[in-house]
């Protein structure tokens, strides 16, 4: 799925993973909200959460498929 957007450029990584927290914990000017099906209080597994973020984080419809095999293949969860 192809979507034309801006995007943010950060002088270090570090900004740009804080900034990614900042997004999905206070959500949009207009829906402070938006994120809230990914946050860990209203997600009971990574599943919800990644099901949560597709379709609003990313456009891709397999967003959530794709992280769940990344999770899985990496065993990600073990840092919950």
């Amino acid at each position: 799925v192809s979507l034309a957007a801006s995007f943010r450029k950060y002088p270090t990584a570090k900004d740009s993973l804080e900034d990614n927290g900042q997004l999905l914990a206070n959500g949009l000017s207009w829906d402070p909200t938006f994120y809230q099906t990914s946050w860990r209080e209203n997600a009971k597994t990574y599943r919800e959460a990644t099901k949560g973020l597709t379709g609003k984080y990313a456009t891709d419809p397999l967003y959530d498929t794709k992280l769940n095999q990344l999770i899985e293949n990496w065993n990600l969860s073990q840092y919950d």
